[in-house]
């Protein structure tokens, strides 16, 4: 707003805006992300009629810290494309549906982050309605 105040109809422009329509709203957090992700993930299972049951920590962790997944957009776009990746009959995300086969994203993250699987992988939240 202060950007467009000082340009030359900046002012009478933001005057015409009602103050009840005037907000900020702030990036998604690690927290914001995990919970939109797993909403984003039980849609996209609902929507291909599968039953999403569980997702993996160490998914969770990547989805959380990766700065390619900044909005909801993304995260959609990127849930969709692993729940497609589901074998018939699986309910839970794992870490490597989240990247198609001989991704190097998903091999470099692994080795960076593998002081932390012990804590993260084949360990999943339980995710309901």
């Amino acid at each position: 707003m202060e950007r467009m105040a000082s340009h030359p109809k900046g002012p009478d422009l933001l005057s015409r805006i009602p103050h009840a329509n005037v907000y900020s709203i702030e990036p998604m957090g690690i927290g914001d992300r995990v919970v939109v992700s797993v909403a984003q993930l039980q849609a996209a299972a609902h929507e291909i009629g599968r039953v999403l049951t569980e997702v993996e920590k160490m998914a969770l962790y990547y989805v959380s810290i990766d700065p390619h997944l900044g909005n909801a957009r993304q995260l959609r776009e990127f849930a969709v494309r692993a729940v497609e990746r589901l074998a018939p009959g699986e309910e839970r995300i794992k870490y490597d549906h989240l990247f198609s086969p001989g991704n190097p994203e998903n091999k470099a993250f692994w080795v960076q982050w593998q002081a932390n699987h012990q804590a993260l992988v084949n360990r999943f939240v339980r995710v309901t309605k």
